[in-house]
């Protein structure tokens, strides 16, 4: 049992009460449990240990707010000012540069929330794919089984929420890469509306149908996570909240995303939703008995990698 802190009101009071130097110590001995493989395979770009203690540091001015104190992390999709962003591949900074700005949401969360990115994850190269598979940095495993795979593409979010080292991680969905590796790992996530944000606040796949979200460890987290912002929640059975996130969203759209009624479990039917939605978990198995798309995807990836049969996630959205 770990007395090192695991939910959202974990580590705000561990901060808090601990200070931003043993923080940022916790968040080193979680990524120490980790085996090297699984941490190429799931992250990147982590900061050394003194720009790492340093970002606790500026944020303990936000202390007090709603995320003071939490570490998350951010698929490497986002962008980061002055830093690299490889989405996946090996050469992508060599052809666009390092980030001019930072992107919206990790923005949002840190410089309104008060939460700390201490990294980013991995995910299919370019986030193109279902699976967690990434011939470059090896393929993400499943936070419990490691002769399964998280599902994809933000497999590396996925897991790291899953394995605890974060309360939550920043996300993308275009055509199920929140929803998949959720489902996976058994964790909490939530899929905004792709025109939350504008185009080229993240690198894209598909622009018209890029989608910015998060993962969480529960329902609590996600909850918390999300209120911090998107605005205070509505009273119970009224709706999914959104808020503009500084990005000056016209009041009509907001008003339809807020319409979006939650059923009594708390999950918005996919085919009634159009707007925010709240993924629950449940058990996916990762097997190589795939379906007829999966194995065209296989074909094409052993076509183009030279790789044999690979384990893709079995039951896609």
């Amino acid at each position: 049992m770990t007395l090192l802190p695991q939910s959202v009101e974990d580590w705000r009071e561990f901060t808090l009460t601990r200070g931003p130097r043993m923080a940022a110590e916790a968040f080193l001995l979680k990524l120490a449990e980790m085996a090297p493989a699984e941490q190429r395979a799931a992250l990147c770009g982590l900061p050394d240990t003194r720009t790492l203690t340093r970002r606790f540091e500026e944020a303990w001015p936000l202390r007090e707010s709603a995320l003071g104190g939490v570490p998350f992390l951010t698929k490497d999709l986002y962008f980061r000012q002055h830093e690299p962003t490889f989405a996946g591949s090996t050469f992508l900074p060599q052809e666009i540069g390092a980030a001019r700005a930072t992107s919206s949401l990790p923005a949002a969360f840190e410089g309104d929330a008060g939460a700390i990115e201490c990294g980013r994850t991995q995910l299919n190269e370019f986030a193109f794919g279902l699976s967690g598979e990434n011939p470059h940095y090896g393929d993400c495993p499943h936070p419990t089984r490691p002769d399964l795979l998280a599902g994809g593409s933000s497999s590396g979010s996925a897991f790291a929420v899953a394995r605890g080292l974060v309360p939550f991680a920043l996300a993308t969905d275009t055509a199920g890469s929140i929803r998949v590796p959720c489902g996976t790992c058994g964790v909490w996530g939530l899929r905004l509306s792709p025109d939350v944000a504008p185009v080229g606040d993240i690198f894209p796949l598909s622009p018209g149908y890029d989608t910015q979200g998060w993962i969480a460890r529960s329902a609590g987290d996600l909850r918390q996570v999300s209120a911090a912002v998107l605005g205070e929640a509505p009273p119970a059975g009224a709706g999914l909240w959104a808020g503009d996130l500084g990005l000056g969203i016209p009041a009509d759209d907001l008003a339809a995303m807020r319409a979006n009624l939650l059923t009594e479990d708390g999950v918005v039917p996919i085919e009634q939703a159009h707007g925010p939605r709240l993924v629950r978990p449940h058990q996916t198995r990762v097997t190589d008995d795939v379906g007829e798309h999966d194995g065209r995807q296989s074909a094409l990836r052993r076509k183009v990698h030279g790789s044999k049969d690979s384990k893709c996630v079995g039951s896609l959205p």
